[in-house]
């Protein structure tokens, strides 16, 4: 019985791959090359989520140190008590809308503004604003105004465009406020130091607190993470009366009392017998102690000025 012939070496593999294997090497490198382009695009979309998230996170801290070296500086002079309670140009005003959200309008004096060189007489007296309102968009848009010098007196209007001098410090925010830690330990959100409450106070400090608008998956603004800071104001409110030793009145009436007694040390026992003679019955002393203090001041044997009238 004869053995049917062994096909030839190499005969199957040049036959070639089947259709079906085809499609089965295609598939599996559809998938691979799916999971692959998927992940890349994940990543993709977490770098440029991380990107975003950094740049906002710079952009948060440039607005908080703008705001803080605006209110380290701020001063405030306290007023005599007959100085009109709005006419006195030191302010720190701050307006809330709520006191969820937090004072969104401030207003101050400060003495961080730097003149130019060229202004050789301007002061490093200014007034600030802060103003956070909606844009177009919906979201909130900060504006900053200076105007160097002092007000003529209070003026609760704040700079809301650039023909007022307000320029945008930050836009697309999603939340803006500020909180006031008063003297007592509270945190207040608004603050007036021309009320009766709050006259001639400045807060201890300032809590700021922001967040920048984020589109969610549908496009629609969302609320990103929050940024906050809070800056100690190292001025307390200025009394001149007490820091001159108080007022005029005051004044006058000392130095009047240095001259009585500059007056009276400088009559000597002698001058004083020789303007009124009478005395020297009522100072009963001995002739040889009378010669040895006639060249002091009077104070030395008890008398006065007045006395020797």
């Amino acid at each position: 019985m004869r053995s049917s012939p062994c096909p030839p070496s190499g005969a199957r593999g040049a036959r070639g791959f089947t259709l079906i294997e085809l499609m089965a090497v295609v598939v599996c490198m559809g998938l691979v090359l799916g999971a692959a382009v998927s992940g890349y695009l994940d990543l993709s979309r977490s770098a440029q989520v991380a990107i975003e998230s950094s740049g906002q996170a710079r952009e948060a801290v440039g607005i908080l140190d703008r705001m803080a070296r605006d209110l380290e500086g701020a001063v405030l002079v306290v007023k005599r008590e007959e100085e009109d309670r709005l006419g006195h140009p030191w302010m720190f005003y701050a307006e809330a809308d709520s006191e969820v959200d937090g004072a969104q309008r401030l207003k101050f004096v400060t003495r961080s503004h730097r003149p130019r060189a060229s202004d050789a007489t301007d002061s490093d007296l200014a007034t600030v604003s802060f103003v956070a309102e909606p844009g177009e968009d919906g979201t909130l848009v900060l504006r900053r105004s200076l105007a160097p010098g002092l007000p003529e007196g209070f003026d609760r209007s704040f700079p809301r465009d650039e023909s007022e001098g307000a320029q945008v410090l930050a836009e697309g925010l999603a939340r803006f406020g500020m909180r006031f830690l008063t003297d007592e330990g509270d945190l207040a959100a608004s603050f007036d130091s021309t009320g009766i409450v709050q006259t001639d106070q400045l807060p201890r400090a300032v809590q700021i607190e922001l967040a920048f608008a984020d589109p969610d998956e549908d496009g629609a603004p969302a609320e990103g993470p929050p940024y906050a800071r809070q800056v100690l104001l190292p001025l307390r409110p200025l009394d001149l009366d007490e820091e001159l030793g108080g007022d005029d009145e005051e004044a006058d009436e000392e130095d009047a009392e240095d001259e009585e007694e500059e007056a009276s040390d400088g009559m000597t026992v002698q001058q004083c017998l020789a303007a009124n003679p009478a005395l020297l019955d009522g100072l009963d002393l001995p002739p040889e102690v009378l010669e040895s203090v006639k060249d002091q001041p009077v104070s030395s044997v008890g008398l006065s000025a007045e006395d020797c009238q």
